[in-house]
């Protein structure tokens, strides 16, 4: 394993386990699924079309809509960053399916840099359902 994906999965762990231990429901369900990205390209990763991998850039369009959708229908900022953020990654598929002559690596190095971001706006999250949860006891408790 490279130092750059020891470097992701150092920042991944702790990002997905504090959304599923600090986080509310929907925190959970977001970790879960992009627990489930993560885990797409073990068994997706040889079915390549041309330049691009279209199964793992589905996956990647679905986590954006399932971001979204999530971010419009729950009060947490975190989730329309983290929207964004994974729209951003999962066009650098159709990037790669418009410009073949791109370099593969280019590709690839845009998706580590949103990973990052992704996992950190992940961070925030789990801090922002901390305090929406603190808001809301101190709501009801008055």
């Amino acid at each position: 394993m490279s130092p750059i994906q020891v470097m992701l999965w150092l920042l991944t762990v702790p990002a997905l386990g504090l959304l599923a231990w600090k986080g509310r429901t929907v925190e959970r369900c977001s970790a879960a699924a992009i627990l489930l990205v993560v885990l797409a390209p073990l068994l997706l990763q040889d079915i390549e079309v041309g330049n691009v991998r279209w199964v793992i850039a589905l996956t990647s369009v679905g986590l954006a809509v399932m971001l979204l959708v999530q971010g419009l229908l729950w009060d947490r900022w975190w989730l329309l960053a983290a929207a964004g953020v994974q729209g951003a990654a999962a066009a650098t598929y159709g990037l790669a399916a418009l410009q073949p002559e791109i370099m593969i690596w280019t590709g690839v190095v845009l998706r580590r840099i949103f990973w990052i971001e992704l996992m950190l706006v992940a961070l925030f999250g789990a801090w922002e359902a901390q305090q929406v949860g603190r808001y809301r006891l101190k709501e009801a408790m008055t």
